[in-house]
């Protein structure tokens, strides 16, 4: 080195080499401990200056209008610095603080900010392009009327108490990061994936969220969401518990797998075509007062003591739900499918149900005061019918003389079925002959795997004795040619009511003993009316008046 030093300034004795060569040693040294120390600081770039003087940035110093590029920064401490209306190009900021810092106005692409304080930052009117936050803790941030594209925070980023107002961000993924309370406000979201965070009680106030919003694996118990707009919104594994969405739009909205929402409301919401077809999860306690959730589907799920009163829920789907103690009151279930599902003590008084499909569902203890649309269910009707029919639905099978068997609805007067007395009797006319509607029946199951279905008020053997289905228990003795223990009873909406009365008075259904008769005239006196009935169609007469008449007075 000293002789190298020694040749550049020329000189010739060797003192003068030694002396001029160690003078050019220390030169040297203290140039590669600076670059050293300057690596340890910014990298291998350049030392980035103000924009609005030669001064470095330093804390709550004013550094605004700066133009970095291609600058790595480590281990600075910025706090308050004033970095406003700067242009930023790959710019990277590692194990920093800019807590307090304002980036106001500035223009940031390609960077990244890794664990780093931006703790009551602002960034407020800026533009931020192509940005990765890793680690960072930005609580109380301040993020307003900003343009931002592509970003991606991962890695327990934490901001707590952040704000994000009035702002345009497109192409958002948040994985792993931790963003209690966050306030979103007036912004346009498209493009928004969350997965693995902690957004517990965030609010999210006017905001839309456009094409995608994609939230898995995350927290966001006790959140509000508030008159917001959501498109193709997903939620899997997800804790929605006590998360309100009122009054927001929630297009093509997906609750998937393990996704909790009990508590969670979402009245006065629009949530056409959402699904709720999912396992492992806690629909329980859903309000869905005033909401428009035509044909969502809740297949299966329980969506036990749920609130959908005076909802538009046309052609909504809820096959084997469970839907105990649940409220439909006032609501338009037009078309709604709620084929196997447990509506014990659900509640649908003035409920709009034309067309609705309640074949095999459970209606114990429901409520159906005022309900419009069904032919008769629990006893309401739109037509102010009886409340006492006696029949049984389409489906219940009868056994022919040749051995064959019919369902209800395409039993004709002349077939000759099987009777309590063990022989074949015609039938001679139908009291009840209705192949459209939706009718309550008690269904009960016997211990050797015979099951019948018929109305409340219908008679069978019970004990031995003819009496009504609604006194049936679990433990009697049901039938008379051949009793079996009762193993259960249940209560189920089916479609169609037939009567059929044969010369004998009584008819074998699904293998059990019934009687032609209900409990609203004595069976003796009822037989006896129909004597006349029996008379003219044993001679092969026009049936008479007497028949219609005895419809009139009994309503089997």
């Amino acid at each position: 080195l000293f002789f190298f030093c020694g040749e550049v300034w020329g000189e010739e004795d060797m003192v003068s080499h030694w002396e001029k060569g160690r003078m050019g040693g220390y030169v040297l040294g203290l140039w590669i401990c600076l670059g050293y120390v300057g690596r340890l600081s910014w990298g291998q770039s350049a030392l980035p200056l103000c924009g609005n003087g030669p001064a470095m940035p330093s804390p709550g110093g004013q550094c605004n209008g700066s133009a970095w590029s291609g600058v790595t920064v480590r281990s600075v401490n910025w706090t308050g610095v004033n970095l406003e209306g700067s242009q930023m190009f790959s710019v990277e900021i590692l194990n920093s603080s800019l807590r307090k810092a304002s980036l106001k106005g500035s223009q940031w692409t390609g960077g990244v900010i890794n664990a780093t304080d931006l703790s009551e930052a602002s960034f407020s009117d800026g533009e931020f392009q192509s940005m990765v936050f890793g680690g960072v803790m930005c609580d109380d941030g301040e993020f307003d009327v900003m343009t931002i594209f592509r970003w991606s925070v991962t890695d327990d980023t934490r901001c707590l108490n952040a704000k994000v107002r009035s702002s345009n961000a497109t192409m958002i993924q948040v994985d792993n990061s931790f963003l209690p309370m966050l306030k979103v406000e007036g912004t346009y979201l498209k493009f928004f994936t969350m997965k693995g965070s902690n957004m517990a009680q965030a609010n999210w106030f006017q905001t839309q969220v456009d094409s995608q919003l994609d939230v898995s694996s995350s927290n966001l118990t006790g959140s509000f969401f508030v008159s917001c707009d959501f498109a193709n919104a997903t939620f899997s594994e997800s804790d929605l518990s006590k998360t309100s969405f009122a009054n927001s739009t929630i297009l093509a909205a997906a609750f998937q797998s393990g996704v909790l929402l009990a508590n969670s409301s979402f009245e006065s919401s629009v949530l056409p075509g959402a699904s709720f077809n999912s396992t492992r999860t806690d629909f329980r306690f859903l309000d869905f007062r005033n909401a428009n959730l035509t044909q969502a589907s809740f297949p299966g799920v329980d969506i036990s003591y749920g609130n959908f009163a005076r909802s538009t829920l046309d052609q909504a789907l809820f096959d084997g739900a469970v839907a105990t103690w649940t409220n439909f009151s006032y609501s338009s279930l037009v078309g709604a499918s709620f084929a196997g599902a447990n509506l014990f003590g659900s509640e649908f008084t003035g409920a709009d149900l034309s067309n609705a499909d309640f074949r095999e569902a459970n209606t114990t203890s429901a409520v159906f005061t005022d309900a419009k649309g069904m032919g008769s269910i629990n006893g309401s009707t739109d037509s102010g019918s009886s409340t006492n029919r006696a029949c049984f639905p389409g489906d219940a099978v009868v056994h022919l003389e040749d051995g064959s068997t019919k369902m209800m609805k395409e039993l004709n007067v002349g077939d000759h079925i099987l009777t309590d007395s063990g022989v074949f009797s015609p039938v001679f006319y139908f009291s009840h002959r209705l192949q459209e509607g939706l009718f309550h029946f008690i269904e009960i199951h016997t211990s050797d795997n015979r099951r019948i279905h018929l109305s409340p008020s219908h008679k069978l053997f019970v004990n031995g004795r003819l009496q009504e289905a609604k006194v049936a228990r679990v433990g009697d003795s049901l039938g008379r040619l051949k009793p079996g223990v009762i193993s259960s009873v249940a209560h189920r909406t089916l479609q169609g009511l037939f009567n059929p009365h044969t010369l004998e008075g009584s008819l074998v259904v699904d293998q059990i003993e019934a009687s032609c008769y209900t409990s609203a005239v004595p069976t003796n006196l009822a037989h006896s009316l129909l004597a006349f009935e029996r008379l003219i169609f044993q001679l092969g007469f026009p049936r008479p008046l007497t028949a219609l008449w005895i419809e009139g007075l009994s309503p089997s």
